[in-house]
């Protein structure tokens, strides 16, 4: 197939393993071997001269140099250009409750950027909802949610590792206070926390007999850390951060069929209801520890839930269906 009959480049993602979008799109790097080497104005000059062969083209989650792309694509006239979409918006709007010149120059890039592709998507409702109001926003249009994936394969399943009773706590941003205090009302079982880097200054050498808490653990480790517990707890705060977050380790636990608690919070509502995973009132330690309590208990209503969520993700997350939506909104 020659390179003018796609219609899609694509320039910092790239989905060649999908059948669908090897014939319909190219990738920049099919045009240029070594383009991630070079420099940041050689790389923009040749998407740009690319792209006139595109009628879209697809970035994806590098926001400076999507802005900058973005408005010269619609500056620049000529070619079969049409359209520009971004993928993956994360703005954590909670920074702006602080007042400052710093945040005032990061709400202004945002507030220019949401204007400038066509396309904009997100991964929750409430995402797109917020980002309008935050940036005050009207049009309907312009930011849509794409549900997002799950990394995993489900044809392939994996080996558990249930060697002993704990639950864990796993990713970034997590409210791993809330956590931890919860887990001190259930003696008899241990509880890990695996903590991103931003989470070692308060957390560093904290000591419990029952609890231990480990930092940027490799994936292999991850995986099998999550796949011998007996739940896995995703907390987050109330009212931070409010962006996308807490989808991928959920995924990750439904795909090591172990039972997901999280908070009541918009993260994963428009993925799970109360059918596939358990929620608990963010931020309420008894509210955690009776969920969590509950759950190691009742193995029945476990095995039904997990199962529902297995079912549904393998469904409807798998990148197949990520894709196949994705394109669709590329070309509409």
């Amino acid at each position: 197939m020659k390179h003018n009959q796609k219609r899609i480049l694509t320039v910092n993602i790239s989905f060649k393993d999908n059948q669908l979008w090897s014939q319909k799109s190219g990738y920049i790097t099919d045009y240029d071997k070594i383009w991630n080497k070079r420099s940041l104005l050689f790389q923009i000059i040749k998407v740009l001269e690319v792209a006139r062969g595109f009628e879209v083209i697809l970035l994806h989650y590098d926001v400076k140099f999507a802005f900058i792309i973005s408005l010269l694509a619609r500056i620049l006239p000529g070619g079969r250009l049409k359209k520009v979409v971004f993928v993956t918006l994360l703005v954590d709007v909670s920074r702006y409750n602080k007042r400052n010149l710093k945040t005032l120059i990061h709400w202004l890039f945002y507030y220019l950027f949401i204007r400038i592709p066509n396309k904009i998507l997100v991964h929750t409702s409430h995402e797109v909802k917020v980002y309008k109001e935050v940036f005050r926003y009207r049009k309907k249009s312009r930011i849509k949610q794409i549900n997002y994936f799950s990394y995993n394969n489900f044809s392939n399943s994996y080996s558990q590792k249930k060697n002993s009773e704990y639950i864990v706590c796993a990713g970034n941003h997590r409210d791993i206070g809330t956590f931890v205090n919860a887990a001190k009302k259930l003696n008899r079982i241990k509880s890990i926390v695996i903590a991103g880097e931003g989470d070692r200054k308060d957390w560093e050498g904290y000591k419990n007999k029952k609890i231990e808490i480990l930092f940027n653990q490799p994936y292999g480790k991850y995986q099998d850390i999550i796949s011998g517990a007996i739940a896995l707890i995703i907390p987050i705060k109330k009212n931070y951060p409010i962006r996308s977050l807490g989808l991928i380790t959920a995924f990750e636990g439904i795909y090591l069929k172990v039972p997901i608690i999280a908070s009541d919070t918009f993260h994963l509502k428009d993925y799970f209801n109360t059918n596939d995973i358990y929620y608990y009132f963010s931020e309420n330690v008894d509210s955690l520890s009776r969920t969590i309590d509950f759950v190691i208990s009742d193995s029945k209503d476990v095995i039904r839930k997990t199962s529902n969520a297995f079912e549904k993700t393998k469904i409807k997350y798998n990148k197949e269906v990520f894709l196949n939506n994705l394109y669709s909104i590329c070309i509409e």
